[in-house]
């Protein structure tokens, strides 16, 4: 339990995750890449090891692992498309797929953590060239509101193709690194728990709302 709370903290899963919008929007973009790329994938790394360690205890806690991981990943996607900041709205959907990281580990079989491995290199990579990007408009712009980017297609085409792009890595479009993780996660969880992962199809439509 002792590990579950530390490694929790660091991915973060709710309700440990009140530090990293918070970090996220303070932060300055080359701190956010590192955060959503690095520390909190240490925390997920450190998870899938103390499982391999510990069988027993990760299967004692299963199914309370699969409840916080389904409440984060729907929880996360509903307030990151309620944001207004682009860097808060990338921290709570990061909150999302770590969720997608612990259900994969949580399912304790061979396609849960292959997904949830694929994850967290999909969102390493997604997440950091997002919070890049947005640094990239902050500085030419000193806004990360987004309704101040209506427009940004038509001054800078390119540009926002490429956030565009991105943002469909980073939700999953089928073909992307991050559609085949969240598949092989759904398949090793399905075989533990079955229709209860309604909400885990709930969170991505919600994710693909808020892109």
């Amino acid at each position: 339990l002792g590990l579950l709370l530390g490694f929790g903290v660091k991915m973060p899963i709710v309700p440990l995750h009140g530090w990293l919008p918070l970090a996220h929007v303070e932060a300055p973009s080359p701190i956010s890449v590192l955060l959503s790329g690095i520390l909190l994938k240490m925390g997920a790394y450190g998870l899938i090891r103390a499982a391999w360690t510990l069988p027993g205890a990760v299967q004692a806690l299963q199914d309370w692992l699969a409840l916080l991981a389904l409440v984060s990943v729907v929880y996360g996607a509903v307030l990151a498309w309620r944001q207004s900041d682009l860097k808060a709205m990338i921290a709570y959907s990061s909150i999302s797929h770590m969720g997608v990281v612990l259900l994969g580990i949580a399912a304790l079989n061979e396609a849960g953590l292959n997904g949830a491995v694929t994850q967290m290199v999909a969102h390493g990579l997604a997440a950091g060239l997002l919070f890049m990007l947005i640094g990239l408009l902050y500085e030419r712009t000193h806004s990360r509101d987004l309704a101040a980017f209506g427009s940004l297609n038509r001054v800078a085409p390119r540009f926002a193709a490429f956030i565009v792009l991105t943002l469909l890595a980073s939700v999953g479009l089928p073909g992307s690194a991050g559609f085949i993780a969240e598949l092989q996660v759904l398949i090793g969880a399905y075989g533990r728990w079955g229709g209860w992962l309604a909400a885990l199809s709930i969170g991505v439509l919600i994710s693909a709302a808020y892109a």
